[in-house]
């Protein structure tokens, strides 16, 4: 997953869905990203920022930025990408318009009205390959959650040679994960540890008795 981050550090990181192998992918040249979306043909992230009123773009790996400034698009609230266009909407001039994603050249005001929603999807099949779910081998009494392709952990599901995505069971607040990786269980105490670090929150079952 990704997501964005505004204020005095505005920066955009990534993770996988069970929150693992975080990473910060860009935290330069950022202002304000209100908006993500990925590009499944190039594997790259696109962001609208509406304070430096461009779109950028980058890698997974933080590498090869790129900023676009669009001509009349003063505030670029949303963005979506599709094969070689790229989508966004303006909430000053009240249109949606696309242009080429890698040059933002031949643009084209698809919509212009008043009170347009601001928010922009882009659906199509092509955008949602079909891929097996490794959730589907895992019997979760509760949680099962997407985990980076190659994770390698105890009773992770995922597929062969590590091409695809794994899976890993998680607990609702107030249970505990029991040794099988699966089965949810209320803890042996009404009290616990929990530990919070800036990358990690742990959750002790093991208790001290006094």
């Amino acid at each position: 997953m990704l997501w964005s981050e505004i204020g005095s550090t505005p920066q955009i990181e990534r993770s996988g869905m069970d929150g693992s192998k975080r990473k910060v992918v860009v935290s330069r040249n950022l202002s304000w990203p209100v908006s993500l979306a990925y590009d499944l043909l190039d594997n790259r992230v696109y962001w609208a920022d509406e304070k430096m009123r461009c779109i950028g773009s980058a890698s997974l790996d933080g590498d090869n930025v790129k900023i676009l400034q669009l001509a009349e698009t003063p505030s670029p609230f949303s963005v979506a990408v599709f094969n070689d266009r790229l989508f966004w909407s303006d909430t000053k001039r009240r249109t949606i318009r696309s242009a080429d994603k890698n040059t933002g050249k031949d643009q084209k005001v698809l919509l212009k009205r008043p009170g347009q929603p601001f928010g922009l999807k882009l659906m199509h099949t092509l955008s949602q390959p079909a891929v097996s779910n490794p959730c589907d081998q895992l019997r979760c009494t509760h949680l099962c959650l997407l985990a980076p392709a190659g994770k390698s952990r105890s009773g992770a599901a995922g597929s062969p040679a590590g091409r695809g995505p794994s899976a890993v069971c998680r607990c609702p607040k107030g249970l505990l994960l029991s040794k099988d990786n699966m089965t949810c269980s209320l803890p042996r105490e009404s009290s616990f540890i929990l530990l919070l670090s800036q990358r990690m929150i742990y959750q002790d079952q093991d208790l001290w008795t006094f």
